[in-house]
């Protein structure tokens, strides 16, 4: 056997026992590392959790379950952190908490589109006149997040849209992100799209 050779079983092994180890030590989380409303409550409490923390106006259209919607509340909001590029301003005035500030989310921008994100401008996600989410219909919205292809430009795919981690959500949750985006208050497009400066 080479130095070289024996040098990298060497590291091999080593690394091999680090690996064993790590992977047999329990990690725990006390509960002060975990934010109160995450401790030991279900997805749909959390997504009311937020939607109330928020202070926006949630209207839950007729033939609607509340629990969709607060579904839908907590993927939007704690698991595909839609907010980060649909809104142009995410957070409100001296509450990034990227600079160690209290998190407090810009409602009067929220999801209302308007940023640019790669080679791309997001879209205003918030209910239209009509009450549809961007203008889409369930389907339409479904075709969006599980191909890219929107049918207001169908011979584009989205280029900055993470459709493809989206596209195998259940049927299911992708109806509960829609119920919740229906609920919201419709907001003017942000200020790429048109809007007036400041979202």
């Amino acid at each position: 056997m080479t130095q070289a050779n024996a040098r990298s079983c060497g590291v091999s092994a080593a690394f091999s026992m680090a690996a064993a180890i790590l992977i047999s030590v329990p990690v725990t989380f006390s509960a002060a590392t975990m934010p109160a409303m995450a401790q030991g409550n279900s997805d749909i409490a959390i997504g009311k959790e937020i939607a109330s923390q928020l202070k926006i106006a949630i209207t839950i259209p007729p033939n609607v379950p509340p629990a969709s919607v607060y579904l839908g509340s907590y993927i939007v909001n704690a698991v595909a952190a839609c907010n980060r590029c649909h809104s142009n301003s995410e957070w409100a005035p001296n509450s990034n908490p990227f600079m160690g500030q209290p998190q407090v989310t810009n409602t009067s921008c929220y999801l209302n589109g308007g940023k640019k994100v790669g080679v791309s401008v997001s879209s205003n996600i918030t209910p239209d006149a009509s009450g549809k989410p961007a203008g889409l219909t369930l389907a339409q919205f479904v075709q969006v997040m599980r191909t890219g292809v929107s049918p207001k430009n169908p011979s584009h795919i989205l280029q900055s849209m993470p459709w493809p981690y989206f596209q195998d959500m259940a049927d299911n949750d992708l109806n509960a992100i829609y119920d919740y985006l229906s609920s919201i208050p419709s907001l003017p497009p942000g200020f790429l799209l048109g809007g007036p400066p400041g979202c």
